[in-house]
């Protein structure tokens, strides 16, 4: 449905955004590019499970044809 696809991108965006900002904190205060892509992935990988799995709280409104 429409309301569950609005839910899953607005939910990846928000978890890679504050992933994306975090990675960058990590970065900076550790000096290593290498915690920089561990959060990074991380947040990609957190985001894909909780987006890409058919969960039932994407399909709460289906579409009647």
């Amino acid at each position: 449905d429409f309301e569950g696809q609005n839910l899953a991108e607005s939910l990846t965006t928000t978890i890679i955004a504050f992933t994306g900002i975090l990675a960058f904190i990590a970065g900076w205060v550790l000096s290593d590019l290498k915690y920089t892509v561990y959060v990074g992935l991380s947040g990609t990988t957190l985001a894909f499970l909780a987006v890409v799995p058919p969960w039932p709280m994407y399909n709460r409104n289906p579409l009647v044809w």
